[in-house]
């Protein structure tokens, strides 16, 4: 018995029901609704169960394994906690223990209570050998478990009788049966993929066994029989029998490497790895997918004869992924591609260029599907639509027809309502969105409760973009016919994106860079044909409003992309490549590049600092102050997930380019490193190659990319030094080189073709994991004693910091030859926050930097408000007049060279004003509390002239022996007199004020004779 629910999850526990299996789990039925405690006596002639959701007063039974059930009310309403019997289950006798309610308590009952359930009384006879049967568990396949027949006595379910006995563990009779796949696992250094057992690497075998490699030896089938299982192996399969295999498959010697070659019978024009595993999925120009699930050691065909347009990996789910036909009917995989499953799409896949899926980042059951209809034949008719499924494809809803992106608003850090989804949505909503222009605007609709509730938010958009926490959206202005940036970080109030006027997008392409550093960084083109591309990068302040200029004249290609990239778990880091003939290259169509890089997020730029000799200890031809380094960036390259840097190892930078004065072709380029964020370089090797950092930087590998090549080279020392692998006799164009997405691997797998087959692949598996076996040691509370060292990187300063902290990372010791794998990383560590420095700024709105890194105003712009309420927000005691600079936003600097303030003004509130002020406020009420005690001073009888009779004092007024008790008193009193002055003076004023005025009024005044008050005594009224 168990609780639990049918679906392709499990329900919470309280959603959930109760369900019950009679021959060991192979069919199943729910035999009571809603979750159940449960439990067996009589060695299972009565089952028992009571409700555990709320409170009852009855228990349910059943006395035929389930088949029926009857009710007994114990007229106790209560809460069950726990229903148990003796631990064997053989007595008829059950304790349940439950909560009571306090309106359900009755007389002095307390809140828990016992009920004593006894089955005994049920009548039924003592069961005799005629009420048992011989059952046997069996598979679902056939009467045989673990490789034998187990036979078990037990009750038949209709006997109406108790057992009655003792407990005794029950003597199966057992009896052996033939083997079948079934009674297989796999081996050893194999994983089940589908129905076979596939090796995940090279077969470890004895030393000596293969002393050629043309020798052959006697390995795993793949398949090993469980342990414990006694099929007869001479009556069925033998697929644990050993099989001959080359020794070239076989796991080298310590310190050597193997490769295994795959070929495909047309180029790869696709290829990924699920995130966290070593499955990888290749898509083929005709159209059929084939998986590996070894890094590349073996390969299979998906699902031969379909043909497959696309393939998506669940962007936030690791373990799953969608194979995408041309027809209605794809697959997925919900387990990392060992099984795929069917389902059917509510359209085809549209052909206007725009992805298929959208994925949920809270639910990886939801789904969007942006698919065409109407779009054979003539498509008349032809258009998008867009659909969404809360079950993972089993069930699709309609969102909206004539779309053009619609997506899920919430995203991993913009954390807006996880029901909403955004579209892209088409005004006029006829004919063939192919020939759409701009006359039909395309509005963004926002629909709440999955697009129940819709709200227009724009009437005429280019395009939306999810980055990090900003939702921005492109907003057509047709009047001025113009862009407008809207900014948002809930998905529902937008703020316009405020450009300096020279810059503004209007008529111009942009393109959003990556934005992980709290701001928007915003390329623009201001250099379009006939001219060549490029444009400038514009970044924003930390709610991403305001833009300003953080580097002009920085290159992009035809296609939107932008030679930009930031440095993988070192934010703030970023290296470009700008125009630096920007006169010239309109009329000559050749761009000269030069490359920059940041290490404070966009605020400052400046060349990279070229090595000072080359990898053969030579000196560069060019010394003048304008060589640097300059190397190619994202336009590029083939495969656009090649980046600079690695995410296992912090600091690490690879490049292709050259030491001069500008960019020179890719085929006269070098390769160099960096271990410093970029700080300095070094050339680790000539001509141009693709590289892969792999084991978390223990081993990096090259292929030369300026032609077709037969060897690689690799390095265990970050590049200090190199040694070359051969792995074909014929030279294979090199066009990728791939690994795990974490570089936490040392396989690879080389892609590319053979120069005289150029229509077909080729993929390399290169194995690096016996170049040795010592695991490298990590000792975090002794960092001196293990294998890695504390690096941290440093700027300009006297501090090794970085954006403003000065942080600590584990990376493996250079020269130290080990295996870092799968183990735990320490996490970064934070030291300290550093004083700020320039490097800590950037230009403030409407303020640019001039040639020698000075942030001066643009010409004819003002700088922007202050914002006084702004500033004082959160408890701050004083706003700042703005400066031409503004702190970086992921800088954490403290205190030191503060450049983003000017003068200082109070905020208003509490901690707005100064000595003065709060001297005043305290004066005040003291003086009005004296002024009421003066007043009820002369109205009971303490003023001058009051004529004190015998009796009237308490105490002695005055004494010669003063204390500093007295002394603190008389501060008061002499504040009262004080007051006392003032309201006699105050009230002859105002008392002769009045006079007058009541005079206009037609009455006199009649003065009271002052001596009517001399005999006044102290307790009249």
């Amino acid at each position: 018995m168990g609780v639990g629910s049918i679906g392709n999850h499990l329900l919470p526990y309280e959603e959930c029901d109760t369900f019950l299996s009679n021959d060991g789990g192979i069919t199943w039925q729910m035999v009571r609704q809603d979750a159940q405690k449960y439990e067996f006596g009589d060695q299972g002639s009565i089952l028992v169960t009571v409700n555990d959701e709320e409170g009852v007063d009855s228990v349910n039974y059943s006395t035929d394994f389930g088949k029926t059930w009857k009710t007994h009310n114990f007229k106790t309403r209560l809460r069950a906690r726990i229903l148990t019997t003796v631990g064997d289950s053989t007595s008829q006798k059950f304790l349940l223990v439950g909560q009571v309610a306090k309106k359900d308590q009755k007389g002095n009952g307390g809140r828990f209570a016992v009920v004593f359930l006894d089955f005994a009384t049920l009548d039924r006879r003592k069961c005799d050998d005629a009420d048992f049967e011989q059952w046997t568990a069996r598979s679902s396949t056939h009467e045989c478990l673990m490789g034998h027949k187990q036979t078990y006595r037990r009750r038949r379910q209709n006997a109406d009788c108790y057992v009655g006995e003792k407990f005794r563990d029950p003597v199966p009779e057992e009896s052996s049966c033939p083997c079948t796949k079934e009674d297989y696992e796999c081996d050893y250094n194999f994983v089940q993929h589908g129905d076979e057992c596939v090796p995940v690497g090279p077969e470890p075998i004895p030393a000596g066994v293969c002393q050629e490699p043309t020798d052959t030896y006697q390995g795993s089938s793949g398949f090993r029989k469980i342990p414990g299982n006694t099929c007869d192996r001479d009556r069925g399969e033998k697929l644990d029998e050993r099989v001959q295999k080359p020794c070239s498959n076989a796991q080298p010697a310590e310190g050597k490497v193997i490769h295994q070659t795959s070929n495909f019978p047309s180029p790869v024009v696709q290829f990924a790895y699920f995130r966290s595993s070593t499955v990888i999925l290749v898509r083929l120009a005709d159209n059929s997918i084939w998986q590996s699930p070894n890094e590349g050691y073996t390969w299979n065909q998906l699902h031969p004869g379909e043909a497959f347009v696309a393939f998506y990996h669940h962007k936030f789910t690791d373990d799953r992924a969608y194979l995408i036909t041309s027809s209605t009917k794809h697959y997925y995989t919900t387990d990392f591609g060992k099984t795929w499953f069917p389902f059917t799409s509510p359209t085809v896949p549209n052909r206007f260029g725009l992805p298929v899926l959208h994925f949920h980042p809270g639910n990886s059951e939801y789904l969007i599907w942006t698919g065409e209809d109407g779009c054979e034949g003539f498509a008349e008719h032809c258009h998008m639509e867009a659909r969404y499924s809360l079950k993972n494809g089993r069930e699709w809803s309609l969102i909206d027809t004539y779309v053009r992106n619609c997506a899920w608003a919430r995203d991993s850090e913009l954390l807006v309502d996880p029901n909403q989804i955004l579209c892209e949505s088409y005004k006029e909503k006829q004919g063939n969105q192919h020939l759409f222009r701009l006359e039909n605007p395309l509005q963004l609709i926002a629909g709440t409760q999955f697009y129940d509730s819709q709200t227009k938010l724009f009437d005429h958009v280019v395009g939306f973009a999810k980055f990090s926490e900003y939702l921005i959206v492109a907003e057509y202005q047709s009047a001025r016919q113009s862009l407008d940036i809207q900014v948002s970080l809930d998905g529902r109030t937008f703020a316009p994106g405020e450009f300096p006027p020279t810059m503004r997008p209007d008529q111009h392409a942009y393109t959003i860079l990556e934005s992980s550093t709290k701001s928007v960084f915003l390329h623009v083109t201001t250099s379009e044909p006939p001219a060549p591309f490029w444009g400038n990068i514009l970044k924003s302040n930390s709610n991403g409003t305001y833009f300003g200029l953080s580097l002009d004249n920085v290159n992009r290609n035809e296609d939107g992309f932008v030679d930009f990239e930031k440095m993988i778990n070192l934010d703030g880091i970023a290296l470009v490549n700008v125009v630096s003939n920007p006169r010239e290259a309109p009329l000559t169509g050749r761009k000269l590049l030069q490359s920059r890089i940041t290490h404070n997020d966009g605020g400052s730029w400046r060349p990279i600092p070229p090595p000072a000799v080359d990898s053969h200890g030579s000196k560069y031809p060019c010394s003048t102050t304008k060589c640097a380094l300059h190397i190619h960036g994202y336009t590029e390259r083939y495969d656009v997930r090649a980046t600079f840097s690695t995410p296992s190892v912090p600091g690490l930078l690879m490049a292709v380019g050259n030491v001069g004065e500008s960019l020179e072709r890719y085929e006269d380029s070098d390769t160099f490193l960096s271990r410093d964020a970029g700080f300095t370089w070094e050339e680790v090797h000539k001509d141009a190659h693709l590289w892969e950092f792999g084991d978390s930087g223990s081993i990096l590998v090259m292929a030369n990319d300026e032609g077709p090549t037969d060897h690689v080279m690799y390095s265990t020392d970050e590049g200090s030094s190199w040694r070359d692998y051969k792995f074909s006799d014929e030279p294979i164009r090199v066009k990728a080189i791939v690994t795990v997405p974490e570089d936490t691997s040392r396989r690879f797998i080389l892609m590319g073709y053979y120069p005289r087959a150029k229509n077909t692949a080729v993929a390399v598996h290169l194995d690096f994991s016996a170049l040795t076996r010592q695991i490298c040691r990590l000792d975090a509370d002794n960092p001196s004693q293990d294998d890695f060292e504390l690096w941290s990187p440093s700027e300009e300063r006297e501090e090794q910091c970085l954006f403003g902290r000065q942080t600590l990372y584990h990376r493996r010791k250079r020269n130290v030859n080990c295996v870092v794998g799968d183990q735990k990383k320490t996490k970064e560590k934070i030291v300290k926050n550093c004083q700020c420095d320039a490097i800590d700024f950037e230009c403030e709105f409407n303020f640019v930097r001039d040639d020698a890194g000075e942030c001066v105003p643009i010409p004819e712009q003002k700088p922007r408000d202050p914002d006084a309420n702004g500033q004082c927000r959160n408890g701050a005691e004083y706003w700042y007049d703005l400066t031409p600079y503004r702190k970086v936003p992921i800088s954490s600097c403290e205190g030191g060279k503060r450049l983003d303030r000017g003068a200082a003004h109070p905020c208003p509130g509490v901690r707005g004003h100064g000595a003065f002020f709060w001297f005043m406020m305290f004066m005040i009420p003291i003086s009005f509390a004296g002024l009421v005690g003066f007043w009820y001073y002369r109205k009971g009888g303490y003023h001058r002239g009051a004529i004190r009779l015998p009796g009237g004092d308490t105490g002695p007024r005055y004494s010669g022996d003063s204390s500093v008790l007295d002394t603190i008193a008389s501060v008061p009193w002499f504040l009262l007199g004080v007051a006392g002055i003032a309201y006699e003076w105050v009230a002859e004023k105002v008392e002769s004020t009045v006079v007058r005025l009541r005079g206009r009024g037609g009455y006199r005044h009649l003065p009271v004779d002052e001596d009517a008050q001399i005999l006044r005594f102290e307790d009249e009224e």
